[in-house]
C-alpha cells in the first residue's frame, strides 16, 4: 500500500496484506505515530529515513484471542 502525503511525499507500507487493509483509495488517513526500530512509537520528521519494526505485542494488541492465535501460528520464527 502506498500513501500520498500532503507535502508530496509518499509512504510505502509493505507489511499489509490486501485482506487486512481497511482503507480504500481516496480515504483520508491520519497517522499520529509510527513504530520505529530502537525508538518505539514516535513522530516522523521530514526528509528522514527510518527502519520500522513490527513487534508481535503491538500487532496483536487489538486482536481478539482467536485472531491473535492464528497470527502467531502463521508467523512462527
Amino acid at each position: 500500500m502506498e500513501i500520498a502525503h500532503n507535502d508530496c511525499t509518499f509512504g510505502r507500507y509493505e507489511v499489509f496484506r490486501d485482506s487486512c487493509i481497511f482503507v480504500n483509495p481516496g480515504d483520508w488517513v491520519e497517522a499520529l505515530k509510527f513504530w520505529i526500530k530502537d525508538k518505539g512509537a514516535t513522530h516522523l520528521a521530514n526528509h528522514s529515513a527510518y527502519t520500522s519494526e513490527h513487534p508481535t505485542e503491538l500487532i496483536t494488541k487489538e486482536m481478539n484471542k482467536k485472531d491473535a492465535k492464528k497470527y502467531l501460528e502463521e508467523h512462527k520464527s
